[in-house]
C-alpha cells in the first residue's frame, strides 16, 4: 500500500511537476480517502498512507501556487467495493454501517 499509495504519488508528481512549472499552470488531483482524516480499526497501515497522501497534497499545494499550479485531493468515503467486500467479510459492524450509508444517500440523493 505504501508503494501504490504514497510512493506511486510521489514518482507520478516528480514526472509531471516540471513540465506544469515551465508552462506555469496546471491541476494535480490526488486521490485520498475519509481514511485520511478518520482512522478505523485494523486499518492502521491503509489510513497512515491516506494521511500521507493529505499531508503531501497540502505541501504541494503550498510550494507549488507561486508556479500557477493548483493541487487539491478527492477523498471518497466509505464505497461498496469488491475490495471493501473482501476487506470488511463478515464483519457485521461494516454490513450495518453500507446498509445505513445506503439508506441516507436515498434520503439526501433522491432519484
Amino acid at each position: 500500500m505504501m508503494d501504490i499509495n504514497v510512493k506511486g504519488l510521489l514518482y507520478v508528481s516528480k514526472a509531471i511537476i516540471p513540465q506544469m512549472t515551465a508552462r506555469k499552470s496546471g491541476h494535480i488531483i490526488n486521490i485520498g480517502s475519509s481514511a485520511g482524516k478518520e482512522v478505523y480499526p485494523n486499518g492502521n497501515v491503509y489510513c497512515a498512507t491516506k494521511h500521507a497522501v493529505l499531508a503531501i497534497t497540502e505541501g504541494m499545494r503550498i510550494d507549488l501556487n507561486p508556479f500557477g499550479i493548483k493541487v487539491g485531493a478527492v477523498n471518497p468515503g466509505m464505497v461498496e467495493t469488491e475490495f471493501s467486500q473482501v476487506r470488511f467479510k463478515g464483519d457485521p459492524t461494516a454490513t450495518m454501517f453500507t446498509k445505513a450509508l445506503k439508506r441516507y444517500k436515498l434520503k439526501m440523493l433522491p432519484m
